[in-house]
């Protein structure tokens, strides 16, 4: 009696799993067609009235994300952001939809208070660049239903599908400023050491180290492994009057060395430009290169396809979305080419361009000057 069911069961699985692989080929289509797989489109945007796969600028939204990358550029924190979005009675992205009546996914997400995550989630987003971003997750198998993160080198970015609410000069401004976090602390000040000195032995930041008791001579900085976990790092430990002193000493030679060699300094800095441009310069002709040899193939592909649509041997709807794809694929590649060729000709003229010495300028020397005295006021 049990081996019908056992049979019926086998059915099923087969035709889940075939079920399953035909949903993945059609979303991988439409993702390389430059179509979102998102069901709602990040907070900023809106739907189109007239293509639902297009999407267009929400202005109320747009002017919350764009408040919150000026002030990440201000150099509020995360945290700092959520607080100031709160006080100024700014809707979370859940009130906000709810108050379009649109459905959210998370119901129990916060409506009144701004958390930092969800200001860290806008901060990363390419997608306010214009760029579609899909398979940012995946699922291991059509049994497991978990959504797993996927490694950004196996996303799909599709360039400029849609109007840009954040230029590329800002968004690389911010994550720049948050590859170098800096805690506020209590005192609220922020060390101009904070995020830019590491352990020599484990290769992690150095913790700044200061209290209302402690003098500005016993400030300090020290392992941030060895603070967790002293059995992983040694108590690696400097004052941070010490490394100041440090650091001007370094940059009264440079300073000096400048100004008794200003020839060599010109020669050296030169070279050390025009070898890390030439490095450069080779790894976009390379790209380059590929992209102009599949842009060949592509149209070499798109001739062979015309052919078997005409000769009957695929379909009307075969030949239209294959044919979308490769177009798509080679709209991108026609558009990278550009760019490496422009980057190429702009570095090109870099190693033509005479390098003057910064620290030479009597602009800069007051620059440099202002900026040992605040690392004395620190």
């Amino acid at each position: 009696m049990g081996y019908p069911s056992v049979t019926f069961n086998i059915f099923n699985d087969w035709y889940a799993r075939d079920t399953s692989k035909k949903i993945r080929a059609v979303q991988k289509a439409k993702a390389q067609a430059g179509k979102p797989l998102a069901t709602h489109p990040p907070y900023g945007y809106k739907k189109s009235e007239t293509d639902k796969n297009q999407w267009v600028i929400d202005e109320e939204a747009a002017a919350v994300v764009r408040r919150i990358f000026q002030l990440c550029i201000e150099g509020n924190g995360p945290t700092q952001i959520a607080n100031i979005l709160t006080a100024d009675g700014i809707p979370t992205p859940t009130a906000y939809y709810r108050s379009k009546g649109m459905n959210v996914c998370n119901q129990n997400a916060k409506t009144k208070r701004w958390g930092m995550a969800t200001v860290i989630h806008i901060l990363e987003r390419m997608d306010y660049l214009g760029h579609t971003v899909n398979f940012k997750t995946y699922r291991k198998s059509y049994k497991n239903k978990k959504l797993y993160e996927n490694p950004k080198e196996n996303w799909l970015i599709i360039e400029n599908t849609h109007e840009p609410i954040i230029s590329q000069h800002d968004f690389d401004l911010v994550q720049e400023i948050r590859s170098h976090k800096r805690r506020r602390q209590k005192s609220g000040t922020v060390s101009p050491f904070a995020g830019m000195v590491y352990c020599a032995d484990c290769g992690n930041t150095l913790y700044v180290g200061r209290a209302q008791s402690m003098s500005p001579n016993q400030e300090h900085m020290m392992c941030s492994t060895y603070a967790h976990d002293s059995d992983e790092c040694t108590a690696h430990y400097i004052r941070t009057c010490v490394l100041t002193e440090i650091i001007l000493g370094e940059l009264n030679k440079l300073s000096q060395f400048v100004r008794d060699n200003e020839d060599e300094f010109v020669i050296r800095a030169m070279s050390n430009t025009a070898t890390v441009q030439d490095g450069e310069i080779q790894t976009a002709r390379k790209a380059l290169k590929l992209a102009e040899k599949r842009i060949n193939e592509l149209d070499d592909l798109f001739e062979r396809l015309y052919e078997d649509n005409v000769s009957g041997k695929i379909s009307d709807e075969r030949f239209a979305t294959m044919s979308a794809r490769y177009e798509a694929e080679q709209s991108k590649l026609k558009a990278d080419a550009a760019k490496l060729h422009d980057t190429i000709s702009r570095k090109e003229q870099k190693n033509n361009d005479v390098i003057c010495p910064l620290v030479t300028s009597p602009t800069n020397i007051v620059a440099i000057a202002d900026f040992c005295s605040s690392l004395k006021s620190c």
